[in-house]
């Protein structure tokens, strides 16, 4: 997994049974896409998301590396077991498991490609810790 991330240009890999999303910007949108509504990830395209919110969460890397999610959705979820609730984060560790309605997805942090991209951009890096945007 973590060769195919490196080839990617990818940050993480988000993926369940079917699927398989690389994330190569620094803060992405999970959810479910409408016609008036696109996310970074169609969690759809994993199984029936009928109930899972069009913005259900927000995956974010901060200037140090470290990632966090934020539930931005109507229903909780679940992180390693630990309830997230709307409007709440949690620390992402690499192999960590997240649940959605039901659905499971494995969250795989590429630490190399995040030490180098951290370690070129730490001059750059003016936001603070969770100085997140309102709508994602």
């Amino acid at each position: 997994m973590h060769r195919a991330m490196m080839s990617q240009g990818a940050f993480a890999i988000l993926y369940g049974r079917h699927l398989r999303s690389f994330i190569k910007k620094r803060e992405v949108i999970l959810g479910r896409s409408t016609d008036g509504i696109d996310v970074d990830i169609d969690l759809r395209k994993e199984g029936n998301a009928n109930k899972i919110s069009r913005r259900q969460a927000i995956i974010k890397m901060e200037a140090d590396g470290s990632f966090f999610l934020r539930n931005i959705g109507k229903n909780s979820i679940t992180v390693n077991g630990k309830t997230v609730d709307n409007g709440k984060m949690q620390f992402l560790s690499s192999s960590c498991l997240i649940e959605i309605k039901g659905m499971g997805f494995v969250f795989e942090v590429n630490k190399k490609y995040v030490r180098q991209h951290v370690d070129t951009h730490k001059d750059k890096a003016n936001l603070s810790k969770f100085d997140w945007s309102p709508d994602g």
